[in-house]
């Protein structure tokens, strides 16, 4: 099932790239987003252009009974791997659930985009579960959830980058910042 989206950015990605795995911003990400209970970095490396992360989400979901039952609960995590191109401005992002990790693969491609004096990103990727009975149904719920909390996760990384850079937060490394 195609997975798209498209997020306002008030800062260019070099500004998007300095926050990535700024501890601030993750403690920012926990704090107010309802359905992220952790985010962890687990490797974070520069190198020839392109930044390398990968971060551990532990989410709590609401979620219909079907799915709930597929997927072995409602709270889950998920390894986010993400490789950002700093000079086309480009980044693929894969998803590797630590339940049915062999049953469920998702990705995309996100843009950075100008328009005009902001910033867009644009999401385009696919969700698949093979899972006999529900695997389109939980397919479509990955789908919806995974927008919507994306879209969330944006808008609050907006917010934060907002704050820090106009000095009332500054960026704080991470320990797994490796450059």
């Amino acid at each position: 099932m195609k997975l798209s989206g498209s997020f306002p950015c008030d800062f260019p990605p070099e500004i998007y790239q300095k926050y990535l795995v700024d501890e601030g911003a993750l403690a920012y990400l926990r704090e107010h987003h309802p359905e992220i209970r952790d985010v962890e970095v687990l490797e974070h490396l520069t190198q020839d252009g392109k930044i390398y992360v990968k971060m551990k989400y532990t989410m709590e979901v609401a979620m219909p009974a079907a799915v709930k039952k597929a997927l072995g609960g409602a709270s889950h995590s998920f390894v986010a791997d993400l490789i950002l191109d700093t000079q086309n401005n480009t980044a693929t992002l894969e998803f590797n659930p630590a339940r049915l990790g062999d049953k469920i693969k998702a990705g995309a491609v996100i843009v950075f985009e100008r328009e005009g004096d902001r910033w867009r990103q644009r999401m385009e990727g696919d969700v698949t579960v093979k899972v006999f009975g529900v695997g389109k149904v939980v397919e479509k719920f990955i789908v919806e959830k995974f927008q919507h909390s994306y879209a969330l996760e944006a808008r609050l990384r907006n917010e934060y980058l907002s704050r820090a850079e106009k000095g009332s937060m500054p960026a704080q490394s991470h320990p797994l910042d490796r450059r």
